[in-house]
């Protein structure tokens, strides 16, 4: 009801109880007001004026709703037209941010900011934007005022992990990922994110533990499995390298145990083995990883024993035994060409190396070795044609290890890239299609 209508009403009743009360109360009142001071009044005029000043009380609470009402109305009124305006801004900003405009953006953005410190996806946007530019410290302070304002929002917390990551402040970026955890615990990039940054901070007990539960996920398959066992393998090393030889070879026969492919548990059970003194414990088990994944850095492995006890017959052995399962595998007729280089066989390098070329295999790596193998014998011209077809390496006769992820090269065999981080992508630079 509004204010008009309510002094309307009570004006009739009063006027009507103001009558009713003059016909049958005609008799006067002394009414005491202090001591000393009386004053006689009608009793309708004493009634009147008491339903006088409880009506006025009302009225003036009536009055006061109504005025704090209008006054509140009105300013939601003009916050929402503010809020339209910034909205129109914002829009207007992200689109301009779509189609490239990244400084016309900036400045519809600023421009909300101007008006509105707080307003969080304008402060979320601009440090997004920040960190697209390469300055992922500007876009770490934008995205924490956005969640002083709002502690809980989500876009705000995921910018902040990826501001982290290219800062490489690993541990504030994990600190961040466990307080999403906590709003959301089955956030699937949110929990790889915690492992990945687990595993870099050495926490690698934290990080399997992680592992398993992405593992309850549906849909994983069998790189989850995968997954788990290199971090228990990474476990396995960082207690070899401190000095619990013992409890590393356990953990890695037990990653066997539950996946017998498992190439990085094989090589480096093996290289434990040999270090406690363990040759032929450890060529078995090289063997025997060969065996079931045909994965030749256990032959190069082999190789370097052989070599390293001054048996050149038995490290030929290794890939004249291979080849005979796979007479046409080019990587072991170059790995065997390579060999005989090094022995300095040049005659039998450069049948093996030159029947691969004949068969049609064309790449750097064997162009390198076919030149220095002609060079060696004294054709300096056919050397140079070879040479001529390949990419120089850093030493004579040594082809490295190539990272199949990222193209980097690697002396040694590792079960990580040394540059990517990739897992089991170092492989002999071989491309048969040429």
């Amino acid at each position: 009801m509004s204010f008009a209508r309510i002094v309307a009403a009570l004006g009739g009743l009063l006027a009507l109880l103001f009558g009713y009360i003059t016909i049958f109360n005609r008799g006067d009142t002394t009414l005491v007001l202090w001591s000393g001071r009386v004053v006689t009044l009608p009793m309708s005029v004493l009634v009147l004026a008491c339903v006088l000043a409880g009506a006025s009380i009302v009225l003036l609470m009536v009055a006061a709703t109504e005025m704090g009402g209008a006054a509140r109305s009105l300013g939601r009124r003009r916050r929402l037209r503010r809020e339209r305006r910034f909205e129109a801004l914002f829009e207007k900003g992200c689109d301009l941010a779509d189609l490239g405009l990244a400084d016309r953006a900036l400045s519809c953005f600023e421009r909300i900011l101007d008006h509105d410190p707080g307003h969080v996806s304008a402060l979320v946007q601009l440090g997004v934007m920040r960190r697209r530019q390469g300055d992922a410290e500007v876009a770490i302070r934008y995205h924490k005022r956005a969640l002083e304002r709002e502690p809980t929002h989500i876009r705000a917390q995921v910018s902040l992990v990826e501001d982290c990551l290219d800062a490489e402040r690993w541990q504030e970026a994990l600190e961040v990922c466990g307080k999403l955890l906590e709003i959301e615990g089955e956030a699937m990039r949110v929990l790889v994110w915690s492992r990945d940054l687990q595993v870099r901070l050495g926490r690698l007990e934290e990080a399997i533990d992680t592992q398993r539960h992405l593992m309850r996920h549906e849909g994983l398959g069998g790189e989850a499995h995968r997954m788990l066992r290199r971090l228990q393998f990474l476990q396995a090393m960082a207690r070899a390298e401190e000095g619990s030889s013992e409890a590393a070879r356990k953990q890695l026969t037990e990653i066997l145990r539950q996946e017998r492919t498992f190439v990085p548990a094989q090589v480096e059970l093996g290289r434990l083995l040999l270090g406690e003194g363990k040759e032929k414990e450890a060529v078995r088990r090289w063997r025997e990883g060969y065996a079931q994944t045909h994965d030749v850095v256990f032959l190069h492995l082999l190789e370097r024993y052989y070599l390293g006890k001054d048996d050149p017959d038995a490290a030929i052995a290794v890939y004249l035994n291979a080849l005979k399962d796979a007479p046409a595998s080019v990587e072991l007729q170059f790995c065997l060409g390579k060999l005989y280089l090094r022995l300095e066989m040049l005659d039998n390098a450069y049948d093996t190396l030159r029947d691969l070329a004949d068969a049609g295999a064309s790449f750097p790596a064997l162009h390198r070795l076919l030149g220095e193998v002609r060079h060696r014998r004294g054709d300096d011209e056919a050397a140079f044609g070879e040479l001529q077809a390949c990419v120089p390496f850093r030493v004579a006769a040594v082809v490295p290890y190539r990272c199949s992820a990222c193209g980097v090269d690697a002396e040694e065999w590792q079960a990580q890239c040394p540059a990517c981080g990739a897992w089991e992508s170092l492989g002999m630079p071989i491309d048969p299609e040429g």
